[in-house]
């Protein structure tokens, strides 16, 4: 069932850090169950999640890290982080990052994650870069589907992700939306 009609995207606050922390945890625990050692993932916690949250969050927002929060009602059901890339093989003057995109497990396939990660590219693009990048863990296949799916390309750069025993990384890339200029007819 698609909701992403009945989804309301707003920049988050502080104040939405439990929540986030609460989609970013258990999608974590269910997308990477089977890769990532079952330990590990049933070793992290909301709290954890949500201090680092708070500080991501904390005034001033900076285009470096921007942070989109999907809602319905009162019910926060995922959000799409973005913006500076980490990275050095890239130039960024034109080269943005999705630094991460976590539905709540409850609501995957139902739009929501579509509608995140379409929010994000469009406010990159707003902010004038021409390309975004974003990075998965190469043996999570959904994850790896889903941006396939929406036109994301790996772009043959691979590495291994120290905080999780190397696990490798893959990551993806695409062009995004250029606005039209607006032409001057004189009338």
């Amino acid at each position: 069932m698609d909701v992403a009609s009945e989804v309301q995207l707003r920049a988050a606050t502080a104040a939405d850090a439990a929540a986030m922390a609460e989609a970013h945890v258990r999608a974590w625990q269910t997308a990477f169950r089977g890769i990532v050692p079952g330990e590990r993932l049933d070793a992290l916690r909301v709290e954890r999640s949500a201090d680092r949250f708070r500080r991501y969050l904390a005034p001033p927002e900076s285009a470096d890290k921007r942070f989109i929060l999907a809602e319905s009602g009162d019910l926060a059901l995922g959000f799409v982080g973005f913006g500076a890339t980490r990275h050095e093989d890239v130039d960024p003057a034109r080269v943005a990052e999705v630094h991460g995109l976590y539905v709540h497990p409850a609501n995957w396939r139902r739009g929501v994650g579509r509608r995140l990660r379409h929010a994000a590219v469009e406010r990159l693009a707003a902010d004038g870069y021409d390309t975004a990048t974003l990075w998965t863990l190469a043996e999570c296949e959904a994850s790896r589907a889903f941006y396939e799916a929406q036109g994301w390309c790996t772009d043959g750069f691979v590495t291994p992700w120290e905080d999780w025993d190397g696990a490798p990384l893959v990551r993806y890339r695409r062009s995004l939306p250029t606005s039209e200029p607006e032409s001057d007819s004189g009338q």
